[in-house]
């Protein structure tokens, strides 16, 4: 049986009293750092999808452009890429790209 500590109190009672980040510096740090991982697990899955494409037998080309706007009038637009093929060229013709739809089909 774990230790008992009189009246502590648990981590996530303690948050959720603490409410959400008044500081906007944080809170925008915050925010960077949820997209900057959240982009970066999209990358491993993209990745991951790619090589079970390879495993199976299937030729596979992934193609994907993320496109972020920061709130404000002065945020400029950033884009991101993933090319599961970065030695050809990018874009690929539209004769060559399926659209996702025809995938579940």
């Amino acid at each position: 049986m774990p230790p008992q500590f009189g009246n502590s109190t648990s981590w996530r009672k303690k948050r959720q009293t603490r409410g959400s980040l008044v500081d906007i510096k944080r809170k925008a740090k915050a925010d960077r750092e949820r997209f900057r991982r959240g982009k970066r697990g999209v990358y491993k899955r993209l990745n991951d999808l790619y090589l079970d494409g390879l495993d199976t037998g299937r030729e596979v080309r992934i193609y994907t452009l993320f496109m972020r706007k920061p709130k404000g009038c002065r945020g400029t637009i950033q884009y991101s890429t993933y090319n599961s093929h970065p030695h050809e060229k990018w874009v690929p013709s539209a004769e060559k790209v399926v659209s996702p739809m025809l995938l579940f089909e």
